[in-house]
């Protein structure tokens, strides 16, 4: 079984650094447009755990690879916006 992309030290450690970033922030619609994007990535890393699980079974390979892909631009985004 695969080890699920949510429970990777790296994944764990970028959140903890985002909410940290997201905390300091000064201006509240600042604030929320990173906490958007924060709820979506960790909804999307839960749909690549999903379909990992053997217990799901099939998966459509083009579904998870857009959602890949929709996690990439996430990460991108924030941390564009954290720097």
């Amino acid at each position: 079984m695969i080890t699920p992309l949510s429970n990777s030290e790296k994944y764990q450690a970028d959140i903890l650094t985002w909410k940290e970033k997201i905390s300091n922030l000064t201006t509240e619609e600042a604030k929320q447009k990173c906490n958007k994007l924060l709820e979506d990535l960790q909804k999307k890393v839960d749909l690549i755990d999903q379909m990992h699980s053997t217990s799901r079974g099939y998966s459509n390979l083009k579904d998870g690879n857009e959602i890949i892909r929709e996690t990439v631009q996430l990460r991108f985004k924030l941390s564009q916006l954290l720097k």
